[in-house]
């Protein structure tokens, strides 16, 4: 599987560890949902992963240092969340054209 659209399904509570292991994943959209605990250290096996969408949840900053070590993101999308605090550790992804914050 390569995209996984999971949008507007009102899920709570965390990610689910399962995703982390679809590592041929190259898009993954989990905006509009109620996310409170964003992903753990087993998503930098998500090494394919472009495109990701976690916009409109409820996660927190923890979540960005985890996003840094995703390389291959291309564009990502984070708006309408509850970050505080710097997002440099994002400056370290290579190759971004859209980051919606």
């Amino acid at each position: 599987m390569q995209r996984l659209n999971l949008a507007y399904n009102n899920f709570t509570g965390a990610i689910p560890y399962s995703v982390s292991d679809m590592t041929s994943l190259t898009d993954l959209n989990l905006a509009h949902n109620q996310f409170q605990q964003g992903l753990n250290v087993n998503f930098m096996k998500l090494s394919a992963l472009s495109s990701l969408d976690l916009s409109f949840n409820l996660l927190t900053s923890d979540l960005l240092q985890t996003l840094s070590s995703l390389l291959g993101i291309t564009s990502m999308y984070l708006q309408n969340n509850q970050f505080t605090g710097t997002i440099d550790v994002l400056a370290n992804l290579p190759h971004y054209d859209i980051i919606g914050l």
